[in-house]
């Protein structure tokens, strides 16, 4: 059950008629902000309520010619803790232009109050239709937010800040992804042996913990799998694709994607073991291949349906464009789909890095990594490009690269080597 946070200055009543409101529903608990007269600290009382909460309303309202100090420090605390969207802040007899900037971009209603002729008791409706009309309604789960934020995102699920399951569930499947860029795979996974709550939660940790195996049993995909550790991960993403499910659900439609992906993937690296017999190597490569077609298919259905994820999506379909480029080109021998899926990936991520440069500015580290993996990409795809002079400009472009980050402790190391490995078959030496 989630619980709503109430922040208030100036009409206490109003509170408590919101949150009885809440409280009538049965699906959600709400919280009024404040301490009793026997609180010596009140704030530290506030607080400990804002930790406890994974949605808030404020009802900002003047005291005394202004909004409340402390009303706008809870805001302050509400915006470091929770995503923005979770946040439904009530202007009463106020307009957004009365806002300090740097809280501007909250989700803001503005509500007229005439108590004259108006009670708590109505007011307290009307802003309780906003507050389910914002927020009740299926908000879009900005997963790349998530990622890039990650380290911050991390932090609040492993303290417990984190209350809602599906807020949870949703921050692990980010958590896969961006625990990769940011070197977490090993602590991500520590955690989630951890993890013991909800069917729904620990379905989706069940997932996670064999995805992250995958790339910790292959040495970030360097190495081949193990026949033990295959078939024990073939088993958890075979009943992950066969339990009960509805397509509807975001968070269920993403976590198909990932397995499919992880799916083919380990197909993949287990085909780097060279004893496998033919029979058993001609099925797992026609396994790995349908994974990748569901994935791309879905992943489709997935970008329709969402309109804050385009990131996330460009993302996905850069991997599954490179895995299945690179089973073409391993397992079936095909030069024309390699090429063709190769094109695709290193065009997806380009778009990636350049979407991502524009909307997180500030993430100058993940910034670098989604550049990485573009250069990784183009320092391959140029081994095969016909234009001589196309072809130097970007060679020029992926050396100057390669030498800026070759000094870099926080370059992953399987990625220089690809680098370093497609610019000698260039003939370039590094």
């Amino acid at each position: 059950m989630d619980t709503v946070f109430i922040g208030w200055s100036g009409n206490r009543p109003l509170a408590y008629e919101l949150a009885e409101i809440i409280n009538r529903g049965g699906k959600k608990r709400a919280i009024v902000g404040g301490g009793q007269p026997k609180d010596l600290y009140v704030g530290a009382q506030v607080m400990n309520q804002i930790c406890q909460s994974d949605q808030a309303i404020l009802l900002l309202e003047d005291k005394n010619g202004s909004i409340s100090p402390n009303l706008m420090l809870e805001w302050g605390y509400l915006l470091a803790k929770m995503p923005v969207s979770n946040i439904c802040s009530v202007l009463i007899n106020k307009k957004p232009s009365e806002l300090p900037s740097d809280i501007l971009g909250s989700f803001v209603e503005e509500v007229q109050y005439d108590r004259t002729t108006q009670t708590d008791s109505e007011i307290a409706q009307v802003i309780f239709q906003l507050f389910e009309r914002q927020l009740v309604k299926d908000i879009e789960t900005d997963y790349f937010s998530r990622i890039a934020d990650w380290k911050h995102v991390f932090v609040m699920l492993k303290s417990g800040q984190l209350h809602s399951e599906e807020n949870i569930r949703a921050t692990i499947l980010a958590g896969v992804l961006a625990a990769y860029y940011y070197s977490d795979n090993k602590e991500l996974r520590q955690y989630l042996e951890t993890v013991n709550r909800s069917a729904e939660v620990n379905s989706t940790v069940y997932f996670a913990k064999a995805y992250i195996d995958v790339f910790l049993k292959s040495e970030n995909m360097r190495g081949a799998l193990s026949q033990r550790d295959f078939l024990s991960l073939v088993g958890v993403f075979e009943s992950v694709l066969q339990r009960e499910k509805s397509h509807l659900e975001e968070i269920e439609m993403l976590t198909d994607i990932l397995c499919y992906d992880v799916y083919g993937l380990g197909c993949t690296l287990f085909l780097k073991n060279e004893e496998i017999d033919p029979d058993r190597r001609s099925r797992f490569a026609n396994k790995a291949k349908e994974c990748f077609e569901k994935g791309l298919s879905l992943i489709d259905e997935f970008g329709a349906q969402t309109k804050v994820n385009g990131c996330l999506v460009m993302l996905l379909k850069s991997y599954l464009y490179n895995d299945t480029a690179h089973l073409y080109r391993d397992a079936f021998r095909n030069d024309t789909e390699f090429l063709r899926y190769l094109d695709l990936s290193v065009s997806e991520r380009q778009t990636l890095f350049n979407t991502f440069s524009a909307n997180y500015a500030a993430n100058t580290y993940l910034i670098t990594k989604l550049d990485q993996e573009y250069t990784v990409a183009l320092s391959e795809q140029c081994n095969y490009m016909h234009d001589p002079i196309q072809r130097k400009i970007f060679i020029e472009h992926i050396s100057e690269k390669y030498r800026e980050w070759e000094q870099e402790f926080s370059y992953t190391r399987s990625l220089q080597d690809r680098i370093k490995a497609n610019l000698k078959k260039m003939g370039v030496e590094v």
